[in-house]
């Protein structure tokens, strides 16, 4: 498996447990009175969502998606409709992201239209994860030889995935914590 391919692999595999850590986080943060502490945790969720999955993970998977639609005509559908839903999750992201600012802000926002794009946005994410994972992964590992690897490596930039690589930006610390502690708390229920 080549590394970007390994790269998109461990990419979803940390997305979805952020995606996770925040469906527990929001949870909690409409049932308990820790207002700050989850409001914080979640506006860090979306904000890295926004910075490295729109910003590098989306832009790479286009590219790859791009190359095997062009060189492998029958995928193309596929691929496409994928790639537009990049699109709908970055704005779908946005959208979240204002209300919680909003909350921030101090700004009433009504819990139910609250709570229905929290669900939208957790489930859309997880299920275009899975679709790619069934669908578009596979292609990869199928179509795309050395050589194609070789051309895509000079159109993408290397990762540098700021919560879960190896350079930890600083304003993602305390989401970075909260998601290996989460991590704990699974790994000790599953042992139980």
């Amino acid at each position: 498996m080549h590394s970007i391919e390994k790269q998109l692999h461990l990419d979803h595999y940390h997305i979805s447990r952020l995606l996770q850590c925040l469906q527990r986080n929001i949870e909690t943060y409409e049932t308990e009175d820790a207002w700050a502490e989850h409001l914080s945790l979640i506006l860090e969720s979306l904000d890295y969502i926004k910075v490295y999955p729109e910003h590098w993970h989306h832009p790479v998977e286009d590219k790859i998606f791009a190359y095997i639609a062009k060189n492998y005509p029958q995928h193309a559908e596929t691929v496409a409709a994928l790639h537009s839903e990049h699109k709908a999750l970055e704005a779908l992201t946005k959208e979240l992201n204002s209300l919680f600012e909003a909350i921030a802000n101090d700004t009433v926002v009504p819990r139910d239209r609250l709570s229905r794009l929290t669900r939208n946005f957790l489930s859309r994410q997880i299920s275009h994860i899975d679709r790619e994972n069934e669908m578009v992964y596979p292609l990869m590992s199928n179509c795309l030889n050395a050589a194609d690897w070789k051309t895509l490596e000079s159109e993408i930039d290397e990762a540098r995935d700021p919560l879960f690589g190896d350079r930890l930006q600083s304003e993602y610390r305390a989401l970075h914590q909260y998601v290996m502690s989460a991590d704990l708390e699974l790994q000790r229920a599953n042992d139980h």
